[in-house]
């Protein structure tokens, strides 16, 4: 069993900034979550995922696979750390699904 970690849906505050996830993890070779996944998460459990070494990887909103997650700090009043995905040409972070 190959098991990653992946976001299926973000919730974005007022500034756009991801601020929850859906996010759980899944067998690969199954094509299946686990049990109990996904589930609601705040974000800064994500960037403490990232920050420790995990790879997670995240869901378009059309099913397909998408890519990486990687921690970024934006400026809101103040500096807060949020996720976005690995910069590429075809997709943004605004390709996963909204809960």
């Amino acid at each position: 069993m190959a098991v990653i970690r992946m976001i299926e849906a973000v919730r974005r505050g007022a500034d756009d900034d991801v601020r929850a996830v859906r996010w759980g993890f899944v067998d690969t070779l199954a094509n299946a979550w686990l049990p109990n996944s996904p589930s609601e998460a705040e974000v800064v459990e994500v960037v403490d995922a990232v920050m420790a070494g995990d790879t997670v990887w995240t869901r378009l909103a059309t099913g397909a696979p998408g890519p990486k997650v990687r921690t970024v700090l934006v400026k809101v009043g103040h500096v807060v750390e949020t996720i976005d995905v690995e910069p590429q040409p075809l997709y943004s972070i605004a390709d996963i699904a909204s809960f």
